[in-house]
């Protein structure tokens, strides 16, 4: 059984969706009944997120929640690139359209709904992306540096 709680399903499962106690308390203890508290509460706040129950400024702060977010995680990728000097594997084609995507969601949040706070979410997100497509110009011929193997 030990060898079962192991396998395929616990390394797929584990550092994606699951904590590792979660795992042992569903599938080696066979715990269902947490398993399904833990689906029926997630299912509880989502419904009451998405009602007319939810009061406005809670779904503010959720929206606005989303910046910081995107902001750390594209200055990462750009401090990363930085401090590399080379952007590595990036996809220039994926960048691009990021950059398109968000410029593109500017407008339509504009246009479709005219929130100032989600338009400025997009204006960030454009900005953290333009910044990348930015380096992926800038270092486009650039290559990283050979690893020598080191003499024995």
């Amino acid at each position: 059984m030990a060898a079962e709680a192991d396998g395929p399903l616990k390394r797929l499962l584990v550092p994606i969706l699951l904590p590792e106690k979660c795992y042992d308390q569903l599938f080696v203890q066979w715990d269902l009944l947490h398993g399904v508290a833990f689906l029926a509460c997630y299912g509880l706040v989502l419904l009451v997120l998405l009602s007319p129950l939810t009061p406005l400024t809670v779904v503010t702060l959720l929206q606005a929640s989303n910046v910081p977010a995107v902001v750390v995680g594209r200055l990462l990728q750009a401090a990363t690139n930085y401090h590399n000097g080379h952007t590595g594997q990036l996809s220039a084609i994926t960048v691009f359209l990021l950059f398109g995507g968000s410029l593109a969601r500017i407008f339509t949040s504009i246009q479709e709904t005219g929130d100032p706070l989600m338009a400025g979410t997009f204006v960030v997100s454009s900005l953290c992306n333009g910044l990348i497509a930015a380096q992926l110009l800038f270092y486009w011929n650039a290559k990283p540096p050979h690893k020598q193997k080191k003499a024995q």
